[in-house]
């Protein structure tokens, strides 16, 4: 556990996991029925809410398993209980990271981050930021060159937002083929933007490649503070290249 003189106790932190499912938890799964209602079946959509985490008939009874699983240290399975897709587990972690060790701190900011679902809430900037500074072993496959050239790409209606999707945004990548899916259009009246900035190697957070090598989905994600990148360079994005999917990436 790491020193902090105010970090709490392992029961107020089990009270706290309890407290914030009853007061927000079950605003995920509202909010994903208001979006899918007219796009999906009546069994599509209980296939996305299990794997949603759904909402439990009985919330006290799921607020009791979370205090127990706090209580256990069973970190993943409050993550879980939480629901693994909604911000408010970022804001669990800022509690809950003061009982972890360094290893458990990069291994569940990573899990919450790749499984966050950015139509059900972005996660909240400054609270991702305040847990980066604390998750250090995610710096330790950052690349070790002096500066490194990062992309990130969006798309919109407008190119003036879409620039700023670009420039506010966290998650970029090394790879421009990789920011070009984020940056295609689906639609002729949509402009793309892909922005790219050169930084020195110990301004990136966070450097989150997949396990497999060979994964053809791999993104080569980096994780910055926006408020200290350089002046982005933009190029626009008017067509869909051919073999190229659309993506949404706007963390």
């Amino acid at each position: 556990m790491a020193g902090n003189d105010n970090c709490l106790t392992l029961a107020e932190l089990a009270d706290f996991a309890a407290e914030l499912w009853l007061r927000e938890g079950g605003k995920t799964v509202k909010r994903f029925l208001a979006l899918a209602a007219d796009t999906l079946s009546d069994a599509a959509r209980v296939v996305c809410l299990e794997a949603l985490g759904g909402l439990p008939d009985d919330s006290e009874n799921h607020a009791r398993l979370l205090r127990e699983a706090v209580m256990r240290r069973d970190w993943l399975g409050v993550v879980h209980g939480l629901n693994r897709h909604d911000p408010i587990t970022f804001q669990f972690l800022e509690r809950a990271f003061p009982e972890m060790s360094q290893s458990e701190r990069a291994l569940y900011f990573r899990y919450v981050w790749r499984h966050n679902v950015p139509s059900l809430g972005a996660p909240p900037q400054a609270s991702c930021l305040r847990l980066l500074q604390q998750a250090v072993e995610l710096r330790e496959a950052v690349p070790q060159s002096e500066r490194v050239q990062l992309y990130r790409g969006a798309y919109t209606s407008s190119w003036n937002i879409a620039c700023r999707l670009v420039r506010d945004g966290m998650s970029w990548t090394l790879e421009r083929d990789v920011a070009l899916r984020f940056a295609t259009p689906n639609f002729i009246d949509e402009i793309g933007c892909i922005g790219s900035v050169t930084v020195p190697s110990g301004q990136i957070l966070a450097y989150l490649a997949n396990q497999d090598e060979n994964d053809e989905n791999e993104e080569h994600e980096c994780i910055v503070d926006p408020s200290t990148l350089p002046p982005v360079q933009y190029e626009r994005i008017k067509r869909r290249p051919a073999g190229y999917h659309t993506a949404v990436w706007k963390r």
